[in-house]
């Protein structure tokens, strides 16, 4: 009889094998036999190490022909590590906290199980709502627990807001050009006519916003206040209260989309929420940049004249979002976990940010115009004529190096920046540093 731990040897073998890249995903392994010489085992032994092999779904055995590698986490792993993705805009494996949170999900299925195989209300779970108005209270967003609505994801409650806001006389919505390419895929598909008003590093182009508020066809105005995606920047102030007193003379609604909110490091950057005094802001954050994308919560604080409509929607949409996931992100707040995990989040993006503050002379030296933020995510740089972004992406590609040109964040009909944007959160620090050398070495070959 073998050895209880022999087949675990012959495992381990075949796992090395495997990753030395000897045997390929869709490969012939060795044969029983040839194992079992090479190993000196047992054929039970090797029958045993390959049973355990199918039972974690990593080779599946063909009869009268012998067993074959699946291929999987091992190898997409390798091929992830080879590459400096500066698309994706979810935070790198290290800073999800997916050990401490699981105490968070069964602590919930024991205090929620008889919620958890009925549906939910659609305005969300009452304890992670109450919970969250105590926490948006610290970004300065004041509001009752009654007004917070929790969606699938802030993708959902974009979604439904552009089902509930057009109006019979009202049928533009205006964005900032450029601005987060999501929402402009669901606003160029919905009822409305889009329109953009340029933004920079600067701040916005206010008489342009007037003119077309003036024209009384304006919706809502869809903005990202601070650490604006692509930009990076935040507005000032008076900026965001210039964007209120137009609001309020030309009777606009406003959607501020504030994704990163608990990843401020500025006191005084407030949200415009906290300036809006006659409820023209629907206030719209989530969890995916700063915590686990997985979890798909959303929030959002929607002032009363819109509550009806929005829970129609919302309850023909998917009537509520996951019991489980309000109710293991409410007792991660309140246990204090998401404060200590959130200034882990700070100090890794601040290092990410300094990295690249250490090339913006050499990038400005160049003709690129880039203005690094303190902290974030993102980054947008403006390339010099000479400089072809679409072109310089595919370049970059082709060597592990994803990056995303500019055009895809502007609505239609508006002049495009020749710009990348870099988003730096699922990156390693090292590999900032490798890839903005990289991308900087491209971008000098094309300088005249």
């Amino acid at each position: 009889m073998p050895r209880p731990t022999k087949y675990l040897e012959v495992k381990k073998k075949l796992l090395e094998w495997i990753e030395d890249e000897s045997i390929k995903s869709g490969n012939k392994l060795p044969s029983v036999r040839e194992i079992s010489t090479k190993l000196q085992c047992s054929k039970t032994t090797v029958l045993r190490a390959y049973k355990a092999l199918e039972n974690e779904h990593r080779v599946y055995v063909i009869p009268n022909s012998g067993y074959y590698y699946i291929g999987g986490a091992e190898q997409a792993e390798r091929n992830i590590n080879s590459q400096i993705d500066f698309r994706m805009a979810v935070p790198e494996k290290s800073l999800i906290p997916y050990k401490s949170f699981e105490h968070s999900i069964k602590r919930a299925v024991e205090l929620h199980k008889e919620l958890l195989f009925t549906y939910g209300k659609s305005e969300g779970l009452d304890a992670l709502r109450e919970t969250l108005r105590r926490h948006l209270s610290k970004r300065q967003v004041y509001c009752q627990a009654k007004d917070i609505y929790i969606t699938s994801g802030a993708q959902q409650a974009l979604y439904l807001l552009l089902k509930i806001l057009k109006k019979p006389d009202k049928d533009m919505v205006v964005v900032e050009a450029p601005t987060y390419s999501g929402f402009l895929r669901m606003a160029e598909k919905s009822p409305f006519v889009c329109q953009g008003i340029e933004r920079t590093s600067k701040g916005l182009d206010f008489k342009s916003l007037e003119a077309l508020f003036k024209t009384g066809r304006v919706a809502f105005f869809y903005t990202v206040p601070n650490h604006h995606n692509p930009l990076g920047t935040s507005l000032k102030a008076e900026e965001k209260m210039h964007i209120l007193r137009l609001a309020d003379k030309y009777n606009v609604d406003i959607i501020e989309d504030d994704y990163l909110g608990d990843l401020n490091l500025d006191p005084k950057s407030y949200p415009l929420h906290y300036y809006d005094t006659e409820g023209r802001v629907i206030y719209i954050s989530s969890f995916s940049k700063s915590f686990m994308p997985g979890i798909r919560i959303g929030m959002m604080v929607l002032p009363e004249q819109f509550s009806m409509a929005y829970l129609k929607e919302k309850h023909a949409c998917d009537i509520s979002t996951s019991i489980l996931a309000q109710g293991g992100l409410q007792l991660y707040i309140e246990s204090g976990m998401y404060d200590n995990h959130i200034k882990k989040v700070r100090v890794a993006y601040m290092d990410k940010m300094s990295r690249v503050q250490r090339y913006e002379s050499v990038l400005k030296s160049m003709g690129v115009q880039i203005k690094v933020p303190q902290t974030g995510i993102f980054v947008w740089l403006e390339l010099p004529n000479c400089v072809n972004a679409h072109r310089l992406e595919k370049r970059l590609e082709k060597m592990n190096i994803y990056v995303f040109s500019g055009r895809r964040f502007f609505v239609n009909g508006v002049p495009k920046k020749n710009a990348v944007r870099l988003c730096l959160a699922q990156v390693s620090s090292e590999d900032v540093d490798k890839g903005l050398k990289i991308t900087i070495s491209e971008i000098k070959q094309d300088i005249v």
